[in-house]
C-alpha cells in the first residue's frame, strides 16, 4: 500500500512504498504487516542504496547460485521458477538504482543524508560501502539475465557496460577491486 509519511529524520513528508523500491520490513506487528510494510519510519528507506541492491544479490544467490550446487533435480526446478518471477522486479529495481548514477561515471552516489542502512551515517559523494554493493549487483543481474537468456536485451547490454565503467571508476577511487577472483588487492578508505 503506498501512502505518505513523515520520516522522524528531519520531518520530511516521503512517499512510502513508491514503486521498485525494496522494503525495510515487514511490517509492526501491532499494525497491518501483511497490509502495511515498512513500519521503520526514521528515515525514507525507499531512498536506501543497499537495499535494493542487496535484494537483487539475494535473488541471484537463491536462483543461480545455490541451486548450481545443488544435487536434487527439485531445487533446480524450483530455482528456474525463481529466477523468471524475479527477473522482471530485479531488472526494474536496477533501473532504478541506475538513477543514483549523478554524475554518469558508473558508481552510485549517498545523498550526504543516512540513505543506507548505517541508518545514523551521513555519506556522501560514492562510498565503497554502497558502490561495492552496487557492483556485486549489476555482476549478479548480468549473470542472472546469463541464465535466463537475456543477456543480448537492450537492458543488459546497458548493465554490462555501466559494470565496465563503475568498474573503472571504482579502482581508481579506492583501489583494484578483481571481481574474477574475488579478491581485493589494495582499498583506501
Amino acid at each position: 500500500m503506498i501512502q505518505n509519511c513523515r520520516e522522524l529524520y528531519g520531518g520530511r513528508k516521503v512517499l512510502l512504498n513508491p514503486a521498485w523500491s525494496v522494503p525495510h520490513d515487514l511490517g509492526d506487528p501491532e499494525d497491518e504487516p501483511f497490509d502495511r510494510c515498512n513500519a521503520y519510519r526514521i528515515h525514507d528507506v525507499s531512498q536506501w542504496k543497499d537495499l535494493s541492491l542487496k535484494f537483487v544479490v539475494a535473488a541471484w544467490r537463491d536462483a543461480v547460485l545455490l541451486p548450481a550446487r545443488a544435487k536434487e533435480e527439485s531445487v533446480r526446478r524450483a530455482a528456474e521458477l525463481l529466477a523468471r518471477a524475479a527477473w522482471p522486479v530485479c531488472e526494474k529495481v536496477m533501473e532504478r538504482a541506475l538513477g543514483w548514477d549523478g554524475d554518469g561515471d558508473g558508481l552510485i552516489e549517498n545523498s550526504g543524508r543516512p540513505d543506507q542502512t548505517y541508518d545514523t551515517w551521513c555519506m556522501r559523494g560514492a562510498s565503497s560501502y554502497c558502490n561495492s554493493l552496487w557492483l556485486a549487483a549489476l555482476r549478479a543481474h548480468l549473470a542472472m539475465a546469463k541464465k535466463l537468456g537475456k543477456d543480448g536485451e537492450e537492458g543488459v547490454q546497458r548493465l554490462k557496460e555501466t559494470l565496465d565503467k563503475a568498474q573503472e571508476a571504482f579502482n581508481a577511487k579506492y583501489g583494484t577491486l578483481n571481481l574474477q577472483s574475488h579478491t581485493i588487492i589494495k582499498l583506501f578508505f
